[in-house]
């Protein structure tokens, strides 16, 4: 890495199903000495010094590649099948990338799991009582939290939540932003810019990071890290205390701690339901990560697994479950089923302009949902679907994943027609929307793929939108459900006026004209959208109109016999 540091690529993990504009990728573009380049159709890929761009899936199948030939010269036998782990944040596109990069090893991949999910197998597999259990993975590139009920041979996501851009590499990039402040203060030389004193840099960052996990101060010597114009060398020296470190990541380790509110949140618990939890990845070995952990959830982590080991041993437990078909291997009748969640929720646009969840967020996959609708305008023969993902009440807030049109309605008065919306969600994140009309009989509808969906940062920003538009949410609410009940008031007094017989209208033509004035105002409210204008406007009207039609009736039926 420090000889040839443009053409050695590392942290690819975090390009997978990433576009080359996503604010992440152009922030770890700054961070790295090799090039992040945009491949055609957008995503991000990277490229050596020569030009030759490489997708991260083919980096990650080098990688796969090497573990399937160390696994066969061990065995003794051609490895050809695998089941790969991923971050439970990982969205659909992310996951198909990452089982690309294993066909292209040679792998056929029997499943795509969630590490988070594979530690928990790992730990829970031997146990036979019930356990709630959270899983804090804080590994190399990526955080995962996740909540768990295990019991009865059935490992249940509760929720699930994270961060993909956060790990060990930003530890090491705040170590060495550290190295670089002090260098360019006593030097006045930002080695920021030189590629091959970059990765010197990151790698002592590095190994620094691994000694203060059991040390209270490092020494970090790099002779020659730097010529001057005049040939003169520069070496580096510092010592970085553990404090010191401690502090400057104090706010990385804080950041990890949100998703775990969340997850709890979800999962609908609160810290004294978790039973056990168990830590993941190389940077829970540090004390303070284990401190924060121990304080947030207010009891001694779990330590009967090997953090950097429980995601592989889940895997392989996993791979010895789907070749004997579920049940625990050497076992007969001991079964092991595994259940995941959906992370957001799935609906349709309603005529209200609000999302109606059909699959609500953390929702076991793979499941089936349907919800009934009906028209909204009389003899309606085609409905426009649009699906939509996201935790936002309002449906053009959330990620919009397809549209379909519902057509052969049979004509009916609206409010009438009964139309079943269907959606089934796989386990592998595909999702099948459809539309049924009872009278017709007919189904129409599509299969969303979500390659190049929801992103982890995409998905985050919905939940904390959710959170932080709270109040303007609920305000668009009630200005669409008001606006709409409006509307259809107009609608009604207007068809009221039209079946008016000729004498009435000639009759009653002042009462007339004054009602439609009222809806000319009311209609300039919904404009506006100020829910008690139109309240107000809409009681004018239901009143004049009540009388109006109330005298053209009477007209029209004329005198009674007594």
């Amino acid at each position: 890495m420090v000889v040839n540091p443009r053409n050695t690529f590392f942290a690819t993990k975090r390009l997978i199903g990433r576009r080359y504009t996503d604010a992440e990728v152009q922030s770890l573009a700054k961070q790295v000495p090799f090039s992040i380049v945009a491949s055609p159709n957008g995503d991000a890929w990277v490229a050596d010094d020569k030009g030759k761009k490489y997708s991260p899936e083919e980096i990650a199948s080098f990688i796969l590649m090497r573990l399937r030939k160390v696994a066969s010269d061990h065995l003794g036998c051609d490895v050809n099948r695998a089941v790969i782990t991923v971050p439970a944040y990982f969205d659909n596109h992310q996951r198909q990338a990452t089982e690309a990069a294993g066909k292209i090893a040679g792998l056929h991949v029997e499943r795509i799991i969630n590490e988070p999910t594979a530690a928990a197998l790992a730990y829970g597999i031997a146990r036979e009582e019930d356990k709630v259990v959270a899983v804090y993975d804080l590994g190399g590139g990526t955080f995962d939290i996740s909540v768990l009920e295990i019991g009865g041979g059935v490992f249940e996501v509760k929720s699930t939540s994270g961060d993909t851009f956060l790990g060990g590499e930003d530890f090491n990039t705040a170590l060495s932003n550290h190295f670089i402040k002090l260098f360019l203060k006593k030097e006045n030389i930002d080695l920021s810019q030189d590629k091959v004193a970059l990765q010197r840099i990151r790698e002592a960052a590095e190994n620094a990071k691994h000694e203060l996990s059991t040390r209270d101060s490092v020494s970090v010597s790099l002779p020659y890290i730097y010529v001057d114009p005049k040939g003169i060398p520069k070496n580096f020296d510092a010592v970085i205390t553990k404090k010191q470190y401690e502090d400057m990541v104090d706010g990385l380790i804080s950041k990890s701690l949100d998703p775990c509110r969340v997850a709890l949140k979800d999962a609908g618990m609160t810290i004294d339901d978790i039973t056990d939890v168990i830590l993941v990845g190389g940077m829970t070995r540090m004390p303070k990560v284990k401190e924060y952990v121990k304080n947030f959830f207010k009891k001694e982590p779990f330590i009967g697994v090997n953090p950097d080991e429980a995601v592989a041993v889940g895997a392989a437990l996993q791979g010895g479950l789907i070749d004997n078909k579920g049940l625990v291997p050497g076992s007969s009748d001991r079964e092991i089923v595994l259940l995941d969640v959906t992370p957001l929720n799935l609906g349709i646009e309603v005529t209200t302009g609000e999302l109606a969840v059909i699959i609500p967020a953390q929702t076991a996959i793979p499941c089936t949902r349907t919800h009934t609708f009906t028209t909204i305008a009389d003899f309606q023969t085609q409905l426009h679907t649009k699906v939509y993902q996201g935790n936002r009440p309002i449906a053009r807030d959330n990620r919009l994943l397809g549209q379909y049109l519902v057509t052969g309605i049979p004509p009916a008065p609206a409010g009438v027609a009964k139309i079943d919306v269907t959606f089934a969600c796989s386990a592998n994140g595909t999702i099948n929307a459809s539309s049924r009309d009872r009278a017709a009989g007919v189904t129409q509808g599509i299969t969303i793929q979500m390659a190049g969906g929801l992103s982890d940062a995409q998905i985050e920003k919905m939940r904390k939108d959710a959170e932080m538009f709270k109040e303007a949410d609920e305000k668009r609410q009630s200005q669409l459900r008001v606006g709409e009940k409006a509307k259809s008031l107009i609608s009604t007094t207007q068809h009221g006026i039209s079946t008016l017989s000729s004498n009435a209208a000639t009759t009653l033509s002042s009462q007339i004209q004054n009602v439609n004035n009222l809806i000319k105002l009311l209609q300039a409210s919904i404009d506006k959208g100020d829910p008690k204008d139109i309240e107000e406007k809409m009681k004018a009207l239901e009143e004049k109109s009540k009388v109006l039609l109330t005298e053209a009736y009477n007209l029209s039926a004329g005198p009674r016999n007594q």
